[in-house]
């Protein structure tokens, strides 16, 4: 009788906790993220889901510049950081470091402005912000001025302001008259009645917006973690894509926002250009190198299996199927 009943209560606890609440400690890794918004909030979801528990993790997200999220991760204070842009500038530094999955394939930027403002030929004269010089929103910054006839520099000043919410409160302070803003920032700004002169992803779609950096140690080392934690990011994917009610959830909770119609909004738009796997073909890897190098004003030619490593997110895709 005693027997049948251990036996009853071994079975309940597997069912009910799984095996790596059972028979191993969970494995806790640190991840650092740029910002708060969609791409943090999709980490945030496959928390809340267990996504990351079934892969034996326990993930702490890190605020922090995409720069110094690079540097930490060199460095093992980190495990693995969703700055994506930051890891392909520093791979084609050559810094050992892999970009193994993107969040979406094109820039989420769109230029807002001051309210006045009707056209980007407007910003002439006027000063526009910047989270850094030489990043990605400086340079797509220049592309959508350029190809609207307005000089960078000469016809327009631009100035580092700082991260995105720094930014936004400089727009609503009337302190610069435009920036490129993330999502859901734009929708925010746009709600509060500020212009909106176009998405960056019209000028320019071969950059991504979040993904999963690694260093190659972590790769060589840990490769079955760094499987696992894209296999958790995957789950969360499909989910997102796939049950409305549970992505605007993780909005509320992780993306920075407390309206629910906000909420909706960025739902609908993130939906449209989250890549369901994660992976890049040739010629988006190339393009997105090519954007980089302008960026660094490098002239080398470089691989991009020293920038990209795909064959972990390919790897985590078979093992769910």
């Amino acid at each position: 009788m005693q027997r049948n009943f251990f036996t009853a209560l071994f079975v309940f606890l597997a069912v009910t906790f799984g095996p790596h609440d059972l028979f191993a400690q969970l494995k806790k890794v640190r991840l650092s993220v740029p910002s708060l918004g969609t791409n943090s909030m999709l980490f945030g979801l496959a928390t809340d889901q267990g996504f990351f528990r079934e892969e034996g993790l326990e993930v702490e997200q890190i605020n922090m510049r995409g720069s110094l999220g690079v540097k930490a991760l060199i460095g093992g204070d980190v495990g693995y950081s969703a700055a994506s842009g930051s890891i392909i500038t520093a791979a084609l530094r050559g810094i050992n470091v892999k970009l193994v999955s993107i969040l979406s394939p094109v820039p989420v930027f769109r230029m807002i402005a001051q309210k006045e403002i009707k056209s980007i030929k407007d910003l002439k004269g006027k000063t526009v912000a910047l989270s850094s010089r030489g990043g990605t929103i400086d340079h797509l910054t220049r592309i959508m001025l350029e190809k609207n006839g307005v000089a960078p520099e000469k016809e327009v000043t631009l100035v580092v302001v700082g991260g995105q919410q720094t930014i936004w409160n400089a727009i609503r302070a009337d302190r610069v008259a435009a920036a490129l803003i993330n999502l859901p920032g734009y929708l925010i700004l746009g709600k509060e009645g500020f212009a909106d002169l176009g998405a960056a992803r019209d000028y320019f779609a071969y950059h991504p917006t979040g993904g999963l950096g690694v260093s190659d140690e972590k790769i060589a080392k840990d490769r079955g973690e760094v499987v696992a934690f894209i296999k958790a990011t995957l789950k969360a994917r499909r989910l997102y894509l796939n049950n409305r009610e549970a992505g605007i959830k993780a909005l509320l909770k992780h993306g920075g926002l407390t309206d629910e119609s906000l909420a909706s909004a960025t739902y609908e738009d993130y939906r449209q250009v989250l890549s369901p796997d994660g992976l890049a073909d040739e010629k988006w890897m190339k393009k997105a190198m090519d954007f980089i190098l302008k960026v660094t004003d490098t002239r080398e030619q470089i691989s991009p299996d020293q920038v990209f490593d795909f064959s972990l997110s390919r790897e985590a895709i078979a093992q769910l199927k």
